[in-house]
C-alpha cells in the first residue's frame, strides 16, 4: 500500500467525533468514508434496510439494519419481502452502529440481522471502536478482529485482509458454490427460520424464569441404550444409521432433546457434505392437520422452500435427504395404526433417519422392527450443581435436596429449574412433592406474569 493510500486511512483516525453526536454522524462521518477506502461503493449501500424474519412459521414485525453493503448496485429496489432471495444472495457486510457515549459490543439483533439477511461478516462500531464477526451459517458468529480507531493503521493489513471488496465478495462467492453443490433444493430459508426458533426454544425457559445465560451445555443430556445398558451421547444418536425410540418421564427432557438433536443437525451441514433436514413432527397432530409423514412434512417447509411440491417430498424423502423427528408418539389422540404402519413403511425402505419420543410408561414397544430404544439418562449431581451455581447461584444445591428428598426429582430438567427458582424465592417453602411444586411454580408464574 502507497504511503498516499494510507494518508487516506489517517484521516479518518484524525476525526473529531464529539460524545454527543449521533448514529447517523458516526455512519456519514467515519462507517462510510472507512468502507470507501475499502473498495464499497456508495450506490451499493442500504441504510435503515428491513429485515423480514420468522421464528418458526410466526412471522416477526420487520425491523431495520442500520447499514448494509451488498455486491450488486441499487438494493433500495429490493427491501420488500418478495426480493429475500435477492437479498440473501447479494448480501456482505451487516453494521450495527451506536453512538459514541454506547458499548460497542454486538447485540443479538445484529445476529438475527445477519441471519435473515444471510449477510457473512457483522461490524459492530459507536464510530471509536470496531468489532469485526464472521456469521458462518446456523453458527453463533465468531469475533476476527476488535480495535480502536486510533490503532486503525496498525490493524490496517488485517482489516483489509477480511473486509476489502474484493476479497469478501470472493468469500461469498466460494460460500455460494459450496452451497450449490450440497443442496440441489433451496432449505435455506426453512433451516434458517427453524434454527432461529430452536436457538429461543432452548434458550427460553431459562432466560425466562432464572434471567440467566449460562452454557447450554451444561444440561446436555445422555441416554442408556435399553437392551445393552450402555450409556450414549445426542452426538451418538445422530451418527447411528438405525430408527430410534426415545422414552423418558414427564419433565425428563424429551422435547428439549429432540430440539437438541434438530439444531446440531443444522449446524452440522456448514461443515458436513451429508444433507440431512430435520423435519419436527408433533405427533398428537396425527389424524387432524397431517395424515401422512409426506403431508407432515410438505406442510412444515412449503412456506420456506420455494417450488416445493408433494412429489418433490416424496422425491427428496426417497433420497434420505430427511432426518424424521417426531415428538410425543404417546400423545396421538386416534388409534395409532396407520402411523404405525406409516413408519414401519419408511423403516423398511430405508427412506428417512427416524427418531420418536414418548413417554415411557405409555410405550409398550410398539416400534420393533430395527428400532433402537433409548432411555433418558436423569441429570447427575455434577450437573445439578453446575446448573444452580451458574443460573442461580446457588452452592452445593445436591447436597441440600439429598436432605430434602428432592434430589431424584431434580434429575429432571424441568423440576431442576422449577427448583432453582423456587430455592431463590424461598426455601422454606420448597415441598418434596410434585403436585406441591407445581402449585408453587403456578403461583410464581401467576405473581410475574399475571
Amino acid at each position: 500500500m502507497t504511503s498516499s493510500e494510507i494518508s487516506e486511512f489517517e484521516k479518518i483516525v484524525e476525526i473529531t467525533l464529539p460524545l454527543e453526536s449521533s448514529e447517523e454522524d458516526v455512519r456519514t462521518k467515519i462507517v462510510i468514508p472507512l468502507f470507501r477506502l475499502l473498495g464499497y461503493k456508495d450506490d451499493r449501500l442500504a441504510t435503515e434496510f428491513p429485515v423480514h424474519g420468522y421464528r418458526g412459521r410466526k412471522k416477526c414485525p420487520v425491523t431495520k439494519a442500520d447499514a448494509v453493503y451488498f455486491n450488486d448496485i441499487s438494493p433500495s429496489l429490493h427491501r420488500e419481502e418478495s426480493e429475500r432471495n435477492w437479498v440473501r444472495n447479494h448480501s456482505l457486510v451487516l453494521i450495527e452502529i451506536k453512538k459514541p457515549t454506547e458499548d460497542p459490543d454486538p447485540s443479538g439483533q445484529a445476529e438475527y440481522y445477519a441471519n435473515w439477511l444471510a449477510t457473512p461478516f457483522i461490524i459492530s462500531t459507536n464510530g471509536n471502536e470496531f468489532i469485526i464477526r464472521l456469521q458462518e451459517k446456523y453458527l453463533d458468529p465468531k469475533e476476527l478482529l476488535r480495535f480502536k480507531r486510533e490503532d486503525l493503521v496498525s490493524h490496517l493489513a488485517d482489516i483489509q485482509k477480511i473486509l476489502l471488496y474484493s476479497r469478501v465478495v470472493q468469500f461469498v462467492l466460494d460460500e455460494q458454490l459450496k452451497s450449490e453443490r450440497i443442496i440441489e433444493i433451496d432449505y435455506e430459508y426453512y433451516l434458517s427460520s427453524l434454527h432461529g426458533e430452536l436457538k429461543a426454544d432452548l434458550k427460553w425457559p431459562i432466560a425466562r424464569f432464572l434471567g440467566s445465560k449460562i452454557d447450554q451445555s451444561i444440561l446436555d443430556l445422555s441416554l442408556e441404550e435399553k437392551s445393552t445398558h450402555e450409556i450414549k451421547s445426542s452426538e451418538d444418536v445422530l451418527k447411528s444409521i438405525e430408527p430410534i425410540v426415545i422414552l423418558g418421564e414427564p419433565g425428563s427432557g424429551k422435547t428439549y432433546l429432540l430440539k437438541q438433536l434438530a439444531k446440531k443437525l443444522i449446524e452440522s451441514i456448514s461443515v458436513d457434505e451429508t444433507v440431512r433436514i430435520p423435519i419436527i413432527i408433533k405427533a398428537r397432530y396425527w389424524g387432524s392437520a397431517f395424515k401422512t409423514i409426506v403431508d407432515a412434512i410438505y406442510d412444515e417447509i412449503h412456506i420456506f422452500v420455494s417450488g416445493i411440491t408433494i412429489p418433490i417430498v416424496e422425491h427428496e424423502l426417497a433420497l434420505g435427504n430427511f432426518v424424521i423427528l417426531v415428538d410425543g408418539f404417546d400423545e396421538i389422540r386416534i388409534p395409532k395404526d396407520k402411523f404405525l404402519l406409516e413408519i414401519e413403511r419408511l423403516v423398511r425402505s430405508r427412506m428417512a433417519k427416524i427418531i420418536i419420543t414418548s413417554r415411557e410408561a405409555n410405550y409398550h414397544g410398539e416400534f420393533t422392527t430395527n428400532f433402537r430404544a433409548y432411555k433418558i439418562e436423569g441429570i447427575s449431581d455434577d450437573q445439578i450443581d453446575a446448573f444452580a451455581r451458574e443460573a442461580a447461584s446457588i452452592s452445593n444445591f445436591s447436597y441440600q435436596l439429598r436432605n430434602r428428598n428432592l434430589l431424584e426429582l431434580a434429575r429432571l430438567p424441568l423440576y431442576l429449574l422449577m427448583l432453582c427458582e423456587l430455592s431463590m424465592r424461598n426455601q422454606a417453602r420448597v415441598f418434596n412433592n410434585k403436585a406441591k411444586i407445581w402449585e408453587e411454580f403456578s403461583y410464581f408464574l401467576l405473581e410475574k406474569y399475571p
